[in-house]
């Protein structure tokens, strides 16, 4: 598997997301959801989006959906830092939009199986791996 990181790493992500053992669905439409976010270059932290400079919009739902869950799965230190630094809002409040956007959106395995999902990926794939 360490070959499939260097090689083709879709197909490593894909490959450890399957091996969590949950429906079809709901791993692939995360796996879609982290492959987005690694290659964009956008603010994953927050439910509100610049369109034009000075005009905002709240995210589309999918947006907020996958923003949530990649921000509390991968980067919870972020959310962290910003409510101690800013006041915002804090991974729970991240966990249960993220919930109730894929549950609108008909993903309710992914809201139901949610905690088991940050768990997951944030022990298999962790951005910042260093010693404090």
């Amino acid at each position: 598997m360490s070959d499939l990181i260097v090689n083709n790493p879709k197909n490593w992500l894909l490959e450890l997301l399957y091996n969590a053992n949950r429906t079809d669905v709901e791993t692939f439409r995360l796996y879609q959801c982290l492959t987005r976010y690694f290659s964009d270059n956008r603010e994953f932290i927050g439910t509100i989006e610049e369109v034009i400079p000075n005009i905002l919009r709240h995210k589309p739902l999918n947006d907020l959906a996958d923003d949530c869950f990649f921000s509390v799965a991968v980067m919870p230190d972020a959310i962290r830092s910003r409510k101690r630094r800013r006041g915002a809002p804090g991974v729970t409040y991240y966990s249960r939009t993220g919930q109730q956007a894929y549950d609108q959106l008909g993903y309710s395995a992914i809201a139901y199986n949610w905690s088991f999902w940050v768990s997951y990926v944030n022990t298999h794939i962790r951005l910042d791996k260093y010693d404090k």
